[in-house]
């Protein structure tokens, strides 16, 4: 009896609340939290559970291949996602992730054979891509950019070239076959 006694006293719902507010890195005692209203105490919860959501999130990403480019300051969404046209959105989201066809984006798709299409010299990566079906010459990686009109010019000059690039892969294998 005295045993279920204690382990019920261990595990109330009280002290797993204590418990939450110290995993959740929030120094507050009853009598300061009792001061706020009830919105007010909400936010400061959720703030403080972003925060705790956030770090292992941010650590996780950097080491990950299609995220390792991509820094972020805060858990929130980028601001080109909602400003930008949603097709020119989708498209740099992809290109920031890594997601868009290129050879050097999926190795094992094209068995190691990562080189141009076009000119067999070097590897297809987006900078290449640019370089060698289009007469621009941009820095790729502004589209980690955080200036909007950046991510915007860049993400249209990737999908040209892209098109362009897809474009010739038809009309050569139209002649082949």
């Amino acid at each position: 009896m005295y045993y279920t006694i204690s382990s019920y006293c261990i595990k109330n719902w009280a002290n797993s609340i204590k418990n939450k507010l110290n995993e959740y890195s929030i120094v507050m005692d009853e009598n300061q939290i009792s001061t706020f209203s009830h919105n007010k105490w909400k936010n400061i919860v959720k703030k403080h559970v972003e925060i705790y959501a956030f770090k292992p999130l941010n650590t996780l990403s950097t080491k990950m291949t299609k995220t390792k480019n991509i820094i972020y300051q805060e858990l929130k969404t980028k601001e080109y996602v909602t400003k930008l046209h949603p097709k020119i959105a989708r498209e740099a989201f992809k290109i920031r992730l890594g997601m868009v066809n290129l050879r050097s984006n999926f190795k094992s798709k094209y068995k190691m054979n990562t080189l141009c299409q076009k000119c067999f010299r070097e590897d297809e990566t987006l900078n290449h891509l640019v370089t060698c079906h289009t007469d621009n010459s941009i820095n790729c990686t502004d589209i980690y950019s955080d200036n909007i009109e950046t991510i915007q010019s860049t993400t249209v000059i990737i999908a040209e070239a892209l098109k362009v690039r897809d474009q010739r892969l038809v009309s050569r294998s139209l002649l082949i076959s």
